[in-house]
């Protein structure tokens, strides 16, 4: 086989994307060989240079290059400690002030506050705290605080590793209930400040025009997060297999493109046209949700998934794929192991460029009839499923037997769930009298997902405890 430019530039992504994942599981004291790892790298970078011409040899080099480059990345991620960090004083009870480096997480009974650190007796520190208070005085992003607390490394609880979930944010420190003093309010970044207005007054209108539990739902498909979402909703939807549905993410984003593509395309639209009209919305829902970093990642899978559905062929998507993962990863190596959400988005997209070929191709030998594009629908759900099954058996402990069934019955709301609620945003802000009336077709929707799954977990096995 001829290795073209492209293929040995996909390969080589590809190698990197293994050497991060490789970096992930090895142990600590590997990692902290930095020096070695990069001086191995630059070796193979010399070599590679030398002996482009020879292919065997240059294609050796370049695995090489490209899987301790992958390595190195990983280790440079990893934290440096030194009495300027402030994770060097875990285990201590300090005294030290930081800004609120982020929006404050609601959650029943508490707040949980990101805290970039600044000062320690009077020396400047750095790194991020998080510390989980009681729920009022409720706090602000940019707000400056003194924090009296017993500082603590993260660990993990009972069979979550809550340690390297937290690590994929760069923080390494916790403190629970600490004292907490205000100094100042109004810092942090201009703009930052400006998306966070966005999204209160997002969340405002939500609130204002529609009913709980509804209320939280929508939230949580529009802004992200579960928080605002009840445990037993939570737990109903995580059995039926359709948790995906209510959260940002690309697995989320990717279905949505699919079936607003072939319900385009099946009333008329020209795949040209349906294209140009799921790129605009995507970018208004960045817009709206201000250019969340997990929305701008869902929909650069959904973009794929878009882009490949624009060349009709799925097989296309496997070069973005990889490139796509490689991108991300050298910014943010901890994803390949530590982020649920990475893992469910790429594998998903794995499952419908591999098996809905498969899939269709069984489908049309038996004749089964596209009945405006739903048995299509139908199969690349069921592909993205059983490539996310795995994970999500092995992340939430259940195996839903009826996953499958309530994806056919419920995925295809989930186009119109995205539509019908940002349209009553935009509609309530202007008419805000008028948003109970605005957001009645989502709530129905909700209502709708929420009896099926009921109906579906009537079924004994319907869901497996791992």
């Amino acid at each position: 086989m001829k290795l073209t430019n492209s293929k040995i530039f996909i390969f080589c992504c590809l190698v990197f994307i293994s050497g991060v994942g490789f970096a992930s599981f090895l142990a600590d004291k590997f990692l902290h060989a930095d020096l070695l790892l990069f001086t191995s790298t630059i070796i193979f970078l010399i070599l590679s240079i030398i002996f482009w011409n020879n292919k065997k040899l240059r294609l050796v080099n370049l695995i090489g290059l490209f899987l301790f480059l992958g390595i190195w990345r990983y280790a440079i991620f990893m934290p440096i400690t030194s009495p300027e960090k402030i994770w060097f004083y875990n285990g201590e009870k300090i005294e030290f002030s930081g800004l609120v480096s982020d929006e404050p997480t609601l959650n029943g009974s508490n707040q949980k506050i990101t805290l970039e650190a600044e000062d320690y007796e009077n020396n400047q520190v750095t790194g991020k705290v998080l510390a989980t208070t009681n729920l009022y005085p409720l706090y602000n992003y940019g707000d400056r605080l003194k924090i009296v607390c017993q500082l603590a490394k993260p660990e993990p609880i009972n069979d979550f590793s809550y340690d390297r979930y937290l690590a994929r944010y760069d923080i390494y420190s916790v403190c629970y209930y600490p004292k907490i003093f205000k100094i100042s309010e109004g810092g942090g970044n201009y703009s930052y400040k400006k998306v966070l207005v966005l999204k209160n007054k997002i969340r405002n209108i939500i609130m204002r025009g529609s009913r709980e539990p509804y209320s939280g739902l929508i939230q949580a498909t529009i802004l992200g997060g579960n928080g605002s979402i009840s445990k037993d909703l939570q737990a109903l939807f995580a059995q039926a297999g359709i948790s995906h549905i209510i959260a940002i993410s690309g697995m989320h984003i990717s279905v949505v493109v699919i079936v607003l593509m072939w319900l385009l395309i099946n009333v008329g639209f020209t795949r040209k046209s349906a294209f140009y009209i799921i790129m605009a919305f995507l970018f208004i829902y960045m817009v709206m949700i201000s250019f969340m970093a997990s929305a701008v990642r869902s929909c650069l899978m959904g973009f794929l998934v878009l882009w490949a559905m624009y060349l009709g062929r799925l097989n296309k998507l496997m070069n973005s794929l990889i490139l796509a993962a490689a991108i991300l990863l050298a910014f943010n190596p901890r994803l390949f192991r530590d982020d649920i959400g990475f893992q469910l988005s790429f594998l998903a997209l794995l499952g419908m460029i591999w098996l809905f070929p498969i899939g269709e191709a069984w489908a049309n030998k038996k004749r089964i009839p596209e009945f405006y594009g739903v048995r299509d629908g139908f199969i690349l759900t069921l592909a993205a499923q059983i490539f996310t099954t795995p994970i999500i058996a092995y992340d939430f402990s259940q195996f839903s037997l009826i996953a499958p069934i309530t994806n056919l019955l419920v995925v295809w709301t989930s186009s119109f769930l995205l539509i019908f609620s940002i349209v009553a945003i935009i509609l309530s802000a202007i008419l805000p009298s008028l948003g109970i009336i605005f957001f009645l077709p989502a709530e129905i929707i909700f209502i709708y997902m929420i009896k099926v799954s009921e109906l579906l977990l009537k079924i004994p096995f319907s869901n497996i405890k791992l």
